[in-house]
Formats: C-alpha cells, structure tokens, sequence
C-alpha cells in the first residue's frame, strides 16, 4: 500500500499560522499547492468543503497515489502532504475536526478520500475534511481559496479612510458622483458610522458600502428603515466575492442595530440571493424615475412591512440624485 496524502484547505493551510497545523508539520511532508473538486463555503471563523459527490471514493478504501482520469476539475483550493505518520496526524485531525469515533454525531465533518490536483498536473489520492452541514445556508468563498478568502477583512470605515473611500468610487465608475454622495451622507444628521463599512485586502481599501436611514412616508404614518446606498469594489478586486461579503456583513449589521428593513435600487437577479424581493410587491415605491422591478426590499424580520405602504424618503444628499 502507497504513500497516504492531506489535502488542506481551510484554517490548517500553513500561511494562516494555526497553532493546530504543527501537527501537521510534524507528521507529513509538504508536497505543493493542489485543487479538489466541489466548492468551499463560509461558516464564519472557518471553511466547509462541499465535495462533488462523483469525485468522493468509497468508504474506507486507500488507494495507491496514482493518476485519476478527471482530477482536478474542482474548484477547492489547498495543499497536499504526504503523510509521514499517518495514523497519528489522522487520529490527531478526526478529534480536531470532532468527528472521531468518540465524538457524538452528528458530525459536522466527515473525513473521505478524493483525488485532487497538483499545480504542476501530477494527481494523486488524498484524505480531506467534507462538510456534512445545509451548505445552501452557509456563503460560497469565490475561487475557494480560503486563505485568499481571509485577506480582505471587512470593517467599519474610519477616519482616515475617507481618500481612499473616493478613490474606490472613481475607479469603480469613472466619475465622481458616487464619492460625492459617499461625502454628502457623512455630513447628514443620521448618519451611523456603524454602518459604513470598507472592504481591504492586505490593508489597502478595495471596497466600501453605506448605508443611509429612509423612512415609508404612508396613509398610516411613516416606518424608519434603512437603504443600501451606496456600494463599490475596485475593478482589479470585482468578481472576487468581495461585494457579496460586504451585502452580507452589512445586513447582518443593520438587523443587529435594529433595523426592520432594507431597500436598494439595483439588479434584481444580483439581490436576491441576500433575500430582496420587488418593494411594489410590499406596497412600497421609489421616490425616483426608476424601473419598478429594479426598486426591491428586504424584511430583516419576516412581516415588519405587513400594513405599511407608500412612497420612501430618502435623505437630503439624495435630492437631486447625483
């Protein structure tokens, strides 16, 4: 029986420095960068891997490392070792990973053999970590590569933020409106710095969302929310999954702040993956000249609009629409 192999690629990948990976490095050989079919997706401090269901092997079985027909199709991005003792770093990982046979189950892992890709071509047959949780609830990482996915921090802009901020807005769209209306939002009343929020990869800001309070302006009275103003990524960072985390964080914000609900003018195809449904279906219209099924609403708790209809205010920055 051949050489058993790794495959990395979450906390335990040796850029990210996890106190758990000396186990690794004290028990196998690092072989290179590789790639596993399936997708990775965000469970909060950690990744999940969602393995193609073709390219998992049996149960139990440990092939000899050979060249799979079809390997490297996927879309996970990690490293391989070839393990040097491999009883105690897979004992050692199944307890980590709490699906050892000692762990209650459910697991939330389950350790299986796929073949997965090296950088230069070669294949070979290795043990990973798959999630067994609802992956549709959890957000894909873009590229699954999660150690890329860890160097954009999403986080509250700050004061010396603001040129940057600018700099986002123009090389995003080729004009300075939407810095100006970044600039003019700051200056209102309202505003909540909690809820303006830069995207950086290795400290430099490459994204920026705002947020600004709107109310339904209705026969029974006016209801305070919350619009997506405002969002931006550079283009050499667009594609990258960076405005998805910025939409999610942010509305994660806005519910924990209070907020009932969210609108924002944009693609309906794009906004619904975050819960956005058309507002006329809620009763609820733009102040705007703006297409109806591009003007969409999200109940942070499912119901708050129930009753409410009529047209939403904007804040004075938005009047003229830069």
């Amino acid at each position: 029986m051949g050489d058993e192999f790794l495959f990395v690629y979450g906390t335990l990948r040796r850029s990210l420095r996890h106190p758990m990976h000396r186990v690794i490095a004290d028990g196998a050989t690092y072989v290179g960068e590789a790639t596993c079919a399936g997708k990775l997706v965000d469970l909060g401090h950690y990744p999940g891997a969602v393995l193609d269901p073709g390219a998992v092997l049996d149960p139990g079985a440990v092939p000899d490392p050979v060249s799979v027909p079809g390997a490297g199709a996927g879309s996970i991005v990690g490293e391989v070792y070839r393990l040097t003792s491999a009883e105690a770093v897979l004992a050692a990982l199944d307890r980590y990973e709490m699906c050892s046979a000692a762990d209650p189950e459910p697991h939330e892992y389950t350790r299986r053999q796929v073949p997965v890709t090296l950088a230069d071509g070669r294949a070979c047959v290795a043990w990973v970590y798959a999630y067994t949780g609802a992956a549709a609830a959890a957000a894909p990482i873009a590229g699954g590569d999660y150690a890329a996915h860890c160097r954009v921090l999403i986080r509250e802009e700050a004061d010396g933020d603001a040129a940057a901020i600018d700099r986002v807005y123009r090389a995003a769209f080729s004009r300075d409106a939407d810095a100006r209306l970044v600039r003019a939002m700051r200056a209102e009343d309202r505003f909540d710095p909690r809820l303006a929020l830069v995207a950086t990869r290795d400290g430099e800001v490459v994204g920026h969302i705002l947020f600004a309070p709107i109310a339904v302006e209705g026969e029974a009275g006016s209801k305070a929310g919350l619009a997506l103003a405002t969002m931006a990524v550079v283009p050499a960072e667009q594609h990258q999954g960076i405005g998805t985390r910025l939409v999610r964080v942010g509305l994660r914000l806005c519910r924990e702040a209070g907020h009932d609900f969210v609108v924002v003018i944009g693609p309906p195809a794009y906004y619904a993956r975050f819960g956005f449904a058309p507002a006329q279906n809620q009763g609820l219209a733009a102040p705007f000249a703006v297409a109806p099924e591009t003007f969409l609403v999200h109940e942070l708790e499912p119901g708050v609009l129930g009753g409410v209809s009529g047209v939403v205010s904007y804040p004075q920055a938005f009047d003229p629409i830069p």
